[in-house]
């Protein structure tokens, strides 16, 4: 108890004579806040800036593994049967082509020279013979090795000092496939002759320099800087004004400070929010775009190999997995053009390139491209005929994506031997099309939860069910751009109804059986 009562009073004392000297207390409290805020500023910084860079060497490094991959079991087969050779020397011969291993090296440093302030290197513990630099260099490299070839971990990061700043590195393993290692253990100049499938042959890593926190801000607060002293006595001056205002109006004082307070919290949390936001639809909206252009490759060649156009393939499942590729390449591009649609809505730069668009041609396209999805989840799609089909104002890229995503949606929750139908419907007031199933159903809560993005459903059944979340919210926001909505009803057992409508501003006419359309003036074209 007389410890207690001893520390009351010490603690009276302080207050006491903080009261006494509100000059010293404000100005320590200020320091004190300033201090705290600028650590908690850098350490989430901090945190974001790695964060970033561990991101983008990831994708980097995923992208090389996918050339890489794609290289070895596409095109060093094609190169054979067309009578190139494949070698280190490639340069020096005729007809000939590099390795995979020359390949993978050259490109990490054409790579170096293009993209800033990215670096790339390959490296293992058993290089060949003629790579001078093969070996690991530093000792983040032979960590790396160590990690990722004896205890077979996934990835190795870690930030290190690089002169006067720092960078990230990230390493990830190269893993050989059985024809990989066939290759190595007959070529003459290998260290080995014992590879097999599923061994690391060495280790990819990305290094990316890290940009300094508060910049400009260590240039300020520097002493030896001329304007250091004029604005430290500034700031004295008015933390000294703030106290006499403070003794003379104590009371409203309190009563301001506690309101500003609030506002600033309030504006701040506001601002990280939108900094927040803005950062994740940037990132995600680059990530997309970097992925767009070597998924079209995939999918193009994949396309170019599965249709044979230079020549037949020996082996019937070299077709066989060409369309694997294929349908693997277009199903992660649908996931990409979902984020590049979603980024596009959310930060208002996408914009409406309005045209006539005939329902019933437009949903049996649609319908035709899901129709091998709709096949491997055992789903039967069927568009119901109209006599006459609504023509509507609409941009057709978007009305693709809306109707896309609902029937996407449809078969992969409806669940095996379900039906889902598709009716157009359409008088002056307004058009659109109804996407139904018979399937399992979702619950109410569930469906809530599916149409914010990002958000899929809880219910262990789906757990399998492909995408990201954003396939619903796209297509409502979608339909709201044109002044329509989106109507979803189910219930567990009874399946899934999905509607979309578009206002009467939306609708030019109807289209006839034979392609004749009628507006709604009564004037007649044909489309």
């Amino acid at each position: 108890m007389d410890g207690r009562r001893s520390i009351l009073h010490q603690a009276r004392k302080v207050i006491d004579a903080m009261a006494r000297r509100p000059v010293v207390s404000v100005a320590f409290f200020a320091a004190a806040g300033l201090g705290l805020i600028a650590v908690l500023a850098a350490m989430v910084l901090d945190d974001l800036r790695y964060r970033t860079a561990l991101e983008s060497a990831r994708s980097y490094s995923a992208t090389l593994t996918a050339v890489r991959e794609y290289y070895t079991s596409v095109v060093v087969p094609r190169a054979r049967i067309g009578g190139l050779e494949v070698a280190r020397d490639y340069h020096q011969r005729e007809r000939a082509i590099p390795t995979p291993a020359t390949m993978s090296i050259e490109l990490g440093i054409w790579i170096n020279d293009l993209v800033r302030p990215a670096e790339f290197r390959f490296f293992s513990g058993h290089p060949f013979d003629y790579r001078d630099d093969g070996g690991p260099r530093n000792a983040f490299e032979a960590e790396a090795l160590e990690r990722l070839v004896n205890n077979r971990e996934p990835a190795f990061s870690r930030v290190v000092r690089d002169g006067d700043g720092l960078r990230l590195r990230h390493a990830e393993p190269v893993v050989m496939g059985a024809g990989c290692a066939a290759c190595h253990n007959t070529h003459p100049d290998s260290p080995r002759d014992d590879w097999k499938a599923g061994d690391v042959r060495g280790v990819q890593a990305v290094s990316i320099a890290l940009p300094p926190l508060f910049p400009s801000l260590s240039r300020v607060i520097d002493p030896s800087n001329p304007t250091f002293w004029p604005m430290l006595a500034l700031l004295a001056g008015l933390a000294a004004i703030c106290a006499v205002f403070l003794v003379l109006m104590r009371r409203l004082r309190r009563a301001l400070d506690y309101a500003r307070q609030r506002n600033r919290q309030l504006a701040q949390a506001r601002i990280h929010a939108e900094a927040a936001s803005e950062a994740k639809s940037r990132i995600m909206a680059n990530v997309s775009h970097e992925l767009r252009t070597p998924l079209n490759a995939i999918i193009g060649f994949s396309e170019l190999m599965g249709s044979e156009a230079f020549g037949p393939m020996n082996n019937p499942k070299y077709l066989d997995y060409a369309r694997d590729i294929k349908l693997s390449g277009e199903r992660l591009m649908s996931i990409v053009e979902n984020l590049i649609g979603f980024s596009e809505i959310e930060s208002g730069a996408m914009e409406l390139r309005r045209e006539a668009v005939n329902l019933d041609q437009e949903v049996r396209r649609v319908v035709g491209l899901y129709e091998p999805v709709a096949s491997e989840h055992g789903v039967f799609v069927r568009v119901e005929p109209a006599s006459a089909a609504p023509v509507l104002s609409v941009d057709r890229r978007a009305f693709r994506q809306i109707v896309g995503n609902l029937v996407a949606n449809a078969v992969q929750y409806a669940g095996p031997r379900a039906i889902v139908s598709i009716r157009i419907f359409g008088d002056a007031m307004e058009a659109g099309v109804i996407i139904a199933d018979d399937g399992v159903g979702i619950a109410k809560a569930e469906l809530r939860r599916l149409l914010q993005p990002f958000e899929r459903a809880g219910d262990p059944r789906f757990a399998n069910v492909d995408g990201i979340g954003l396939g619903l919210p796209i297509a409502r926001e979608l339909a709201a751009m044109h002044g329509g909505s989106i109507w979803i009803d189910s219930a567990p057992g009874k399946g899934l109804t999905a509607r979309v409508t578009f206002p009467p501003d939306c609708i030019i006419g109807h289209a006839a059986e034979g392609g004749e359309t009628r507006t709604r003036r009564g004037r007649r074209s044909v489309s």
